[in-house]
This record gives C-alpha cells, sequence and structure tokens, in this order.
C-alpha cells in the first residue's frame, strides 16, 4: 500500500515509514542471538580471531518448555559445571561465575517485563520454563555478577544507531547513562537492583532519589570514572566507545543481507542499544530495541533529544520532505557517524584481534593471549595480516608468517561458507536424515523446535523461518509424514493458520494451508483432518474469500458425527 501511494503522489510529495522489513533479526531477544551466532560462525574474520558470539554477549540459550533438546542439555551441563566450580568450558570469566546467578526473559517483550532472575536454582529455572505456554520461546542467559557501578548502584548505557534504506548505519555519538535505583547487592530479589530499564525504575520508591530520571550525561560518567580510578587514566571516549562501535556494526552486518528485501524506499529504522560494563570495564551487549524510548526525564535529555531527533531527520527526511521553512545553515555538525555503507567502501569494523578488553592486564588470564599460528601472542602485538612484533624485524620469518596466514584464512573461509549452508539449512538437513538417523524421542523434539519456529515466527530471523517451511516439504517425502501432521502441534498450527483473527503472516499461512491440502491426499491422514474440524474451518475461509466485499459466512460448528460426514 505505502508502495503504491508513493507511487500515485504529486512529485517531491512521499510517505516516510520509520521502519524496515525483517528487523526482527536483530529487534528480538532470540533474533538478536541467532542472527550473532550465524554471523560470528560464517565470518571469516571473526573465525580468524577465534572470535565468538560470548565475547558480544554472555552465554545464552534459547530452550522451549518440557523440550529437552540440544539446547536445553547444554544449558543444563553448563549449570552443573558452573555449580561444581568448573569453568573450563564457561566464555563468561570466572568472576562473574561463583554465585551461577542465571536470567530468564521472555522472547517476545521488552523493558524489563518478565524477566525472572535465579540464583543457583536450575529447578526453579525448570519449574518456571515448564509452566510456559507450549512452543514459546525462553531466553536464559548467564547474568554478569560483578559489574562495573556507579556510586555503588547498577547502570547500563543506552545508546542510538539508524539504519537507512541505502544499507547506511550510523550510530548517535551522544547517549545516557541509566542507573538503578537501589544499592547493588548480588543477593538481592529485587528488579529495581538488577534491571535499570527507565520503565521499571520509574515505578520504584526510589525514583529520582539520587539523578533526576535516573539519567546521566556521558560528560559526568566520564568524571566519575576519572575520579574512582584515576591510576587508569580512562577516557570513555577513546575506551569504551570504540568497543560498543564494534558490536553496533556487528549486529548489523548479521542482518544486512535480509533488511528491507523488497527495497523499499524511504523508510528507515531507528534502534535503541543497551549496553553493559563490567568492574574491568569490558562492554556487554544486552539487547537492541525497535522503537527506543524517546521520553524526557530531565533537563538533560531534555537538551539531547531534539538535537538527536533533528540530525535524524536531515538523513532520514530532508532527502524526500523539504522543510516549511528554509532552515539557516546549521552551526554544529551531525552527530549522527556513518559506520558502515557498502556502497561508499566505509567499514569502521577495526580487527577482531583487537583485545576486548579496553585495559589489556584488567583482563583475566585466559582472555590475554590468543593461539597463533607459531605459538602465544598477545592481542596488541598482533598485526592485521597475523605478525607479531617480533616478527617485524625479520623479513624472511615474516613473510613466511604472511604466507601460513593467508592459507589459513582460506581454510576459514571454506569453513565459513560450509557452516553458513549448515545453520541456513539445519532443520532442512534433519528432515533429510530423519528416516534413518532419528529416533522416536529425537523426532518429537525435532517437531516441537520446528513448529515453534513456525509459532513465532514475529521473533525469528527470515532465513530461519524459510528453513522451517523448507524443512516442511521434505517431511512431506519422509516416513514420518503421518506422525508429524497428525501431532496436535501441528494442528494448533494450522489453525490458526486459517483462523483470520490470529494475524499469522500470509509467508506462514500459504505455505502451511498448501501443505495441509498436499497431505489430506493420504486417507488415514484426511481422516484425521476431519476429526480436528480442520477440513469444515478450510470450507468457511474458502467461502469467506468467495467475495471479500460480503459478510464472511457464519456456519454452525460440527459437533455431530453426521455434521463431520457432511463436512468430508
Amino acid at each position: 500500500k505505502i508502495d503504491k501511494a508513493n507511487s500515485t503522489r504529486e512529485p517531491k510529495k512521499h510517505i516516510v515509514i520509520n521502519h524496515l522489513e525483517n528487523i526482527k533479526g536483530i529487534c528480538t531477544k532470540t533474533g538478536l542471538i541467532m542472527s550473532l551466532r550465524r554471523f560470528y560462525k560464517t565470518s571469516p574474520d571473526a573465525l580468524y580471531a577465534k572470535y565468538s558470539i560470548y565475547e558480544t554477549t554472555p552465554t545464552t540459550f534459547l530452550v522451549l518448555p518440557n523440550c529437552q533438546d540440544s539446547e536445553y542439555k547444554a544449558f543444563a551441563q553448563r549449570f552443573k559445571e558452573l555449580e561444581k566450580g568448573s569453568y573450563k568450558k564457561e566464555r563468561v570469566p570466572d568472576k562473574h561465575c561463583t554465585n551461577n546467578i542465571w536470567l530468564i526473559k521472555p522472547a517476545a517483550q521488552n523493558q524489563g517485563r518478565g524477566i525472572e532472575i535465579f540464583n543457583n536454582d536450575i529447578e526453579g529455572m525448570k519449574k518456571f520454563i515448564n509452566s510456559k505456554p507450549p512452543n514459546s520461546y525462553w531466553v536464559v542467559q548467564k547474568y554478569i555478577e560483578r559489574p562495573l557501578l556507579y556510586r555503588s548502584r547498577k547502570f547500563d548505557i543506552r545508546m542510538w544507531a539508524v539504519i537507512t534504506c541505502k544499507g547506511e548505519f550510523y550510530y548517535y555519538q551522544q547517549g545516557y547513562i541509566r542507573t538503578s535505583s537501589d544499592i547493588y547487592d548480588l543477593g538481592s530479589k529485587l528488579n529495581y537492583v538488577h534491571l535499570t530499564n527507565k520503565c521499571l525504575q520509574q515505578f520504584g520508591d526510589k525514583y529520582g532519589a539520587f539523578e533526576e530520571g535516573n539519567t546521566i550525561s556521558f560528560e559526568l560518567f566520564s568524571k566519575y570514572l576519572n575520579e574512582t580510578f584515576p591510576d587508569y587514566h580512562l577516557d570513555f571516549n577513546a575506551h569504551v566507545i570504540p568497543r560498543i562501535k564494534d558490536i553496533m556494526i556487528d549486529s548489523f552486518l548479521s542482518v544486512k543481507q535480509e533488511l528491507n528485501p523488497s527495497k523499499r524506499k524511504n523508510c528507515f529504522e531507528l534502534l535503541g542499544y543497551d549496553f553493559l560494563i563490567d568492574e574491568d570495564f569490558r562492554v556487554w551487549l544486552i539487547e537492541i530495541n525497535t522503537n527506543p524510548y524517546i521520553g524526557i526525564p530531565n533537563k538533560y535529555i531534555e537538551g539531547l533529544l531534539p538535537k538527536m531527533l533533528n540530525d535524524l531527520f536531515e538523513i532520514v527526511l530532508d532527502p524526500y520532505v523539504s522543510p516549511a521553512n528554509e532552515l539557516p545553515t546549521r552551526d554544529v555538525p551531525n552527530l549522527f557517524e556513518l559506520l558502515y555503507d557498502e556502497k561508499k567502501s566505509v567499514n569502521q569494523r577495526r580487527s577482531y584481534a583487537i583485545h576486548i578488553y579496553p585495559l589489556p592486564e584488567l583482563a583475566p588470564k585466559s582472555d590475554k593471549e590468543i593461539t597463533t599460528l607459531e605459538g602465544t601472542a598477545n592481542f596488541n602485538d598482533i598485526d592485521s595480516i597475523g605478525r607479531t612484533k617480533k616478527d617485524k624485524g625479520s623479513p624472511e620469518k615474516g613473510e613466511t608468517r604472511k604466507k601460513s596466514a593467508e592459507t589459513e584464512m582460506r581454510e576459514r573461509k571454506e569453513k565459513a561458507k560450509a557452516a553458513y549452508f549448515k545453520t541456513k539449512r539445519s532443520l532442512t538437513i534433519e528432515a533429510q536424515n530423519m528416516d534413518t538417523s532419528i529416533s522416536e524421542s529425537g523426532f518429537i523434539i525435532y517437531q516441537q523446535r520446528l513448529l515453534a519456529c513456525l509459532s513465532n515466527c514475529d521473533m525469528f530471523p527470515e532465513i530461519e523461518i524459510e528453513d522451517a517451511l523448507s524443512s516442511l516439504k521434505v517431511i512431506r517425502q519422509s516416513k514420518a509424514q503421518f506422525t508429524f501432521y497428525t501431532s496436535s502441534l501441528f494442528t494448533t498450527l494450522v489453525k490458526n493458520a486459517i483462523d483470520i483473527a490470529c494475524g499469522v503472516p500470509p509467508t506462514i499461512k500459504e505455505p502451511l494451508i498448501e501443505m495441509t491440502l498436499s497431505v489430506s491426499q493420504d486417507i488415514m491422514t484426511r481422516k484425521y483432518l476431519i476429526e480436528q474440524d480442520i477440513v469444515h474451518a478450510l470450507i468457511k475461509l474458502s467461502l469467506s474469500a468467495l467475495d471479500k466485499n460480503s459478510t464472511p459466512l457464519t456456519l454452525p460448528p460440527v459437533s455431530t458425527k453426521a455434521d463431520k460426514e457432511r463436512g468430508k
């Protein structure tokens, strides 16, 4: 409709939309984790530096109620290891694991809603997850137990970024610090202590007691760092912001190929990024929000917000909509900085070999070193082609290392291609092997994963949805088709697809209905579909679609055996 409206409008008059298609790949909790996992597994540069998602975010698992799949088993195993004090396999530093605290987050909510904190209590976590609706995904994430504190209270960082329809990615050079209302206490069960979301904190008794609107500027925070840690000579813009920019670029690249598939013009997406800093000044990505909060909790934001919006409109509106009045020449620069633009060959992502700790001397010992082609070296001693400082004084040795590095890079690119295919087609590949290699319990788990993906299509990256739909077609040709298509989970999904009120998108609805009609050629499956009233629902849908301008027909419910036979 928007495309049609723009094509018929007067010249120089356009509709500009503040959303991009498929942004769910980073703006839902499940989508963000899936997208970053796939990106780091398929990026040759990340593979070469042995950089994984857990250099960016805390350890995270995506689990389903009453489904002990490989993801849940991996979480349970990790929990038990940490409980016993074994930290060898955990990428989060040991100091954040001593109390074995975990967060459980709902996949589809924001503003801190629905988040639960569990202190070394796996039975409580299992009970909580298994009490939730089937097919609902939940994010289980390791809690960062020793964050950097602002005057003994927890805080996080809110930054803005914008993606344009041209594939440009900007970040705003100013943001703000959001503080907690209560003194940090690891043993406290109050969300006001652990979660710093404005929408949550405003309901606390101490909201605004320390800072107006629980918000401070980067300038005040930098002053606090210098006063509290004078020996480290910290500079917020030099030690923190570059790492934030790296993570932002990675998140954008993880969904770049999926965004705006229809190539629509005049659209953009404003994003709110949330980051945490631990006591060693390491930056962690918490989440990315669409429709970020743009309220005014204090005088600082009152001055910052209009400036940010004006800078935003200069990028996303001015090229299409001329201001009503001629604006004077700007005396101050636009603070939206271009981080990535493939067309302009702009990419500010630094090398993955750069240390993730701004002060390497504070990094845990296991994080200070990486394995190079000839032993161990410090991150800061390695250049862009894998040479150490010692090599640079020896041209022959440096050239040998360069050739070895190039060979390894080629191997890692091949590995990245294979990993991309596997992550893109994981469900389909499993379906292809279903007749020979999957057990009955494995089939049930596979079915739960597949149907949960389709049921939560608004939270999954597009590539995952395509994989799920493709695997449905493969199952159609397998020996397991009757078991799959006559399950209660599939029946519920099909009923929701047929029911207009459920709002299932056409990309999911049409393949499901087509698949249902296809499998109904089997007499046993057809009998089951009749018993479940799916045939009756399909008839209603067909009759209602005969005349889109008429009121949909209301048929009596199928209640008797005779009614069902007539439906057949």
